[in-house]
């Protein structure tokens, strides 16, 4: 009896040991001062585990070494075939290798996180593709003066952007296409095709260089300064456009060199009667260099200044006035940009713009201008946007050089719940013709809101509703209201 009692206590004392000797084992690795009692453990001979089932157990690879806990050392897990350390997103976003973030999950069993509202995406090869469609039913009612005009819609949008997943470099492409479909009353349907594409190179650190190119369609808007009064559809726009633009930092010195081209084609114009009018004279060429130099005073702050030049020249030497509206123009800005990350961004910039024509009876026009842009959320679910512009647009009216477009937007983004998102905006634009011109100024106002139901990653329930108001010096105004309701559907 004395002796089984004792044999009790002789394995229980070892089961300690051994329990005491295992834990050493799992925090020290290989340590010399343990790997003995490490070799006992793991012998079956010697009543202990089986190597891999211990490995098993304790949830590791292979058995830990000192070097392990040198930083220079990578985690075994996570050598490669070749004896080379395999190297992660993380770690190369925080270096030089990586400047893309990783993307995000498109598929079950793929590494990385993705939101629940959020459309996963399809991958297709090195880049994700992620399509939509839209389909709305819209009314809307107009008055111009005392005639009142009222249609019901159908209005398809398909969208879709490609996103390549690249260490370095990025390519990006986005096409959307919009048709509109009257079901009852008069109006004009704006169909609307948009493609651009854009590559970035990382060159090196601190150098990046950006090509662009796209392609626009749309109809002429009937409240434009330069669409034909009474046409029963206006003239369709077709743009092109490619750029050019390479950044370089120097320090705290960031500099931007910029080379723009636009060419616009016009369309004939036509009236209820069938007759059209050709707008071929409006078809022009744009150039635009521009140079942007900034300096960083603080990680968030960057005071800059910008300087372009720009020349138009037109298909026509002549338009159908027999006006040659060739242009030249310069302008110069300086300003802030500002980043704090998702809280606030943006910039504002002050300066001074002109533009000279060919024709010596069309007159220069000048304009103080402000540009901007601030994305600011106060809270998390609130975002707001503000932006204003300063532009100068060519005129088609005889005798008249063109007008300064003088923009001022804004927007409220508020989610209500987690899957409500509720929307404000709202814009104000001047358009000034100088004072000899024959032209009248126009004022024009907008605002809108709508809800989004974000009823699952793949599927929204829209509403919306816009009215828009422009009045002129002289001449009846121009009243729209617009009520849209759709779904969105998302991959």
């Amino acid at each position: 009896m004395k002796n089984s009692t004792d044999k009790n206590r002789l394995m229980t004392k070892t089961g300690l040991v051994a329990c005491s000797l295992a834990s050493l084992v799992f925090v020290s690795g290989a340590n010399p001062h343990v790997a003995q009692a490490q070799t006992i453990f793991a012998d079956p001979a010697a009543g202990g585990l089986p190597p891999d089932q211990l490995q098993s157990d304790f949830g590791g690879g292979a058995p830990a070494t000192d070097d392990a806990f040198s930083s220079a050392s990578p985690d075994q897990s996570q050598i490669t075939g070749n004896g080379d350390p395999a190297i992660s997103d993380d770690t190369l976003t925080a270096s030089e290798g990586r400047l893309n973030p990783a993307a995000s999950k498109v598929d079950a069993g793929r590494t990385g996180s993705i939101g629940d509202d959020e459309a996963p995406g399809i991958r297709l090869g090195t880049a994700v593709f992620r399509p939509s469609l839209r389909q709305s039913l819209g009314h809307e009612r107009t008055q111009t003066g005392q005639t009142k005009t009222s249609r019901t819609y159908s209005e398809t949008e398909l969208k879709g952007t490609l996103t390549s997943d690249w260490l370095r470099h990025q390519l990006r492409l986005e096409g959307s296409g919009l048709i509109q479909k009257n079901i009852a009353g008069t109006g004009s349907e704006d169909p609307r095709l948009n493609l651009n594409a854009e590559l970035r190179l990382d060159v090196s650190r601190n150098t990046t260089a950006t090509l662009d190119g796209g392609y626009n369609f749309q109809r002429e808007s009937s409240t434009d300064p330069n669409s034909l009064s009474g046409a029963s559809t206006q003239s369709p726009v077709h743009t092109f456009n490619a750029g050019i633009s390479v950044e370089h930092d120097i320090g705290r010195l960031k500099g931007t060199l910029s080379a723009d081209g636009l060419r616009s084609v016009y369309g004939d114009a036509k009236f209820s009667n069938g007759t059209t009018v050709s707008r071929s004279d409006r078809d022009a060429n744009t150039g635009t260099l521009a140079l942007r130099l900034g300096y960083q005073i603080s990680p968030v702050l960057t005071p800059f200044v910008e300087g372009s030049i720009s020349r138009t020249y037109y298909d026509q030497k002549t338009d159908s006035s027999g006006y040659a509206r060739d242009s030249a123009g310069w302008k110069i800005r300086a300003g802030l940009e500002a980043d704090f990350g998702e809280k606030l961004k943006g910039e504002i910039s002050g300066g001074y713009e002109k533009m000279r024509y060919a024709d010596a009876r069309l007159d220069a026009i000048s304009a103080l201008s402000v540009d901007g842009s601030l994305t600011w959320s106060p809270q998390r679910g609130t975002d707001i946007t503000l932006g204003t512009s300063t532009s100068i647009k060519p005129s088609t009216t005889a005798g008249t050089s063109g007008y300064v477009l003088r923009t001022f937007s804004a927007s409220v983004s508020q989610e209500v719940t987690r899957r409500l998102v509720a929307r404000l905006t709202g814009g104000v634009g001047f358009n000034d013709y100088d004072s000899a011109s024959n032209s009248t100024d126009s004022r024009s106002i907008t605002a809108g809101a709508g809800l989004t139901w974000k009823v699952s990653r793949y599927l929204d329930v829209t509403g919306d509703t816009t009215w828009q108001y422009d009045r002129y010096t002289s001449g009846a105004g121009y009243h729209a209201m617009t009520f849209m309701a759709g779904v969105t559907l998302k991959r």
